[in-house]
């Protein structure tokens, strides 16, 4: 005999932001990575698909370390993050992505041996956390950590043909202690667990969290004309 289980209806929750860790349900607050989780719809999550993996791991990084001032100043990172993971992930590629960003990262936290290791991408993720931990060490914390941020995600977005962040992007949006999400509970057609689907609901929250339209990512497998593949 089969039992039929209701899902609770969809509902729209105010979601505190922006908060430390991350969260098991959006009442509890959301972390800039489970804030872009909700741009297009998609399961809540503080490692959503469309952000690469490595820039994700600064923004959890930057936002755990940051003080709540620090937190709220960057919020506006938030639409830039989308559509920075590699459709079909590339090992050279994504080696001078790891490159760039280690770089990026011994310089911001006054460390050169970072960048001169050359980790494996497992190992890169805990060079990129402790080179946000010795910024966090700085007197001008929040502001040398979102300056780390942003030129990460101008970085990222570099490599993923993406235009960089524009120079007179609002450096923070003032009030902004809540966002409303759409919130509903749905299950896999195999029936075996539950996941939370949040959508944001752009059309009420301030106009610089919002998504610009993306531009077409810039093909690198684009050859001259003429030349034989």
């Amino acid at each position: 005999m089969t039992t039929e289980v209701a899902m609770p209806a969809a509902q729209t929750i105010e979601v505190p932001v922006v908060r430390r860790g991350h969260h098991s349900h959006p009442r509890r607050g959301a972390c800039l990575m489970e804030l872009v989780s909700t741009l297009t719809g998609g399961p809540w999550t503080d490692r959503p698909g469309r952000v690469h993996p490595m820039l994700a791991t600064v923004c959890r990084a930057v936002n755990d370390r940051l003080g709540d001032a620090g937190r709220a100043a960057v919020l506006t990172a938030v639409p830039w993050l989308e559509h920075t993971a590699a459709p079909v992930p590339r090992r050279q590629a994504d080696e001078v992505l790891r490159d760039g960003l280690l770089e990026l990262a011994a310089r911001h936290a006054g460390d050169a041996a970072l960048a001169a290791r050359r980790p494996g991408q497992r190992a890169a993720a805990g060079a990129l956390r402790r080179a946000v931990r010795r910024v966090a060490a700085r007197p001008d914390r929040d502001e040398a950590m979102r300056r780390f941020l942003f030129e990460a995600i101008d970085l990222v977005r570099g490599h993923a043909g993406l235009p960089p962040v524009p120079e007179g992007r609002p450096m923070s949006v003032d009030g902004v202690g809540w966002l409303p999400v759409r919130v509903e509970v749905r299950c896999p057609d195999d029936g075996l667990s539950a996941y939370l689907h949040c959508t944001a609901e752009l059309d009420r929250w301030p106009a610089e969290l919002r998504p610009e339209p993306t531009a077409p990512r810039a093909s690198r497998d684009r050859r001259p004309a003429g030349r034989p593949a």
